[in-house]
């Protein structure tokens, strides 16, 4: 949720905020530093629930860290987060974002590799196969792009974002049966802003 969601709610009897962070099941994150700082000026308690909170706020800040570009930081307490997960999917979920940091901070070949680890911890998140898509078509995979985001539109068929994606590459690959295909999907299914890059 948008920070001026939270502020644009706070009415004379608001009391308390309270949210879960990460969301379940969109795994939203909330900047909970900005978000104190709208309770305390308005007078409002924040509460913050989550499995596990401490665990919680250390990917929080690890994610303010990585805004702020200290991906170093941001590294070091995703690998905290690593060492003291057991289960399969926060592994994945934690090993994606260290694979996001090394993308901003611009190692594409090691992001890549972490991308790849994450599909192998939990080969059911269409959002890791897109981010590998992306990689890969920056790198010039064309074809292992096509198989990555291909993967993550079987998992969600209906994700207009990634078919209009699979268009644009498959413009690229001048396969025009399947642009038109993915293309006339999103035109039918109401996407409006269809920009070819």
């Amino acid at each position: 949720p948008d920070l001026d969601d939270w502020k644009n709610s706070v009415q004379t009897n608001t009391k308390l905020f309270m949210l879960e962070t990460p969301s379940n099941p969109l795994g939203e994150v909330v900047d909970l530093r900005a978000l104190s700082a709208i309770s305390k000026k308005n007078n409002i308690i924040d509460f913050t629930s989550s499995k596990n909170s401490v665990l919680a706020h250390q990917l929080q800040f690890a994610l303010v860290s990585v805004l702020e570009k200290e991906y170093k930081d941001a590294y070091e307490r995703l690998e905290h987060l690593i060492d003291n997960s057991s289960e399969s999917m926060n592994l994945a979920y934690y090993t994606h974002l260290q694979g996001v940091i090394f993308y901003l901070y611009g190692d594409t070949l090691y992001s890549k590799k972490l991308f790849q680890e994450s599909i192998e911890l939990n080969s059911t998140e269409p959002t890791y196969y897109y981010n590998l898509f992306y990689i890969n078509n920056q790198l010039g995979d064309f074809e292992e792009a096509l198989v990555n985001i291909s993967t993550a539109i079987s998992i969600v068929p209906d994700n207009l974002v990634y078919r209009r994606s699979r268009a644009e590459l498959n413009l690229e690959l001048e396969d025009w049966r399947s642009v038109i295909k993915d293309a006339s999907y999103c035109i039918e299914n109401s996407i409006t802003s269809l920009r070819w890059t």
